[in-house]
């Protein structure tokens, strides 16, 4: 998988309001498992991977700040790496808390980071839970019936 984003539809229809998922990790191996494991929910709908943070913050420059047909399919999950070349997943869960439009959206860092360094920078950043490498369906979906991520779509006037 290149650099840049990805994207795959897996089963069913927006009108069943299924999740689009963001997953941004370096590791092309790990994005292939991502979207492997994502593509067996029946959940997800959208899954869109980026090579690193500064090309989601990129897409988000380039489409969903200017309310193209993507900002409406904002997601209502990012899967974000912790450790990348370039910008950190620490910057870019600073910055997607700083920006209005994607303060609100649940972040779950990937990570084999064990540190509590690591940990309470990203708690103070509001990350909403960590999840280990590789990335199993099944730690999303406990991440998810445990309360820790918490969907709510935008309102229509703020899309």
């Amino acid at each position: 998988m290149s650099m840049q984003a990805s994207y795959i539809a897996a089963a069913g229809t927006e009108a069943e309001r299924k999740y689009t998922v963001f997953v941004v990790d370096d590791s092309a191996d790990d994005r292939a498992r991502a979207l492997k494991e994502l593509g067996k929910s029946p959940q997800v709908y959208n899954v869109h991977c980026f090579g690193n943070g500064d090309a989601l913050m990129e897409h988000f420059a380039a489409h969903a700040f200017y309310n193209t047909p993507v900002m409406r399919s904002m997601p209502l999950l990012i899967l974000l790496d912790m450790h990348m070349p370039g910008s950190s997943g620490l910057e870019i869960l600073r910055n997607l808390r700083e920006h209005p439009l994607t303060r609100d959206i649940p972040v779950v860092m990937l990570t084999s980071d064990t540190s509590g360094q690591t940990a309470a920078e990203a708690g103070k950043l509001q990350v909403n839970a960590f999840l280990p490498k590789p990335l199993r369906l099944a730690d999303v979906h406990d991440v998810i019936a445990n309360g820790k991520v918490r969907f709510a779509r935008p309102a229509a006037g703020n899309i």
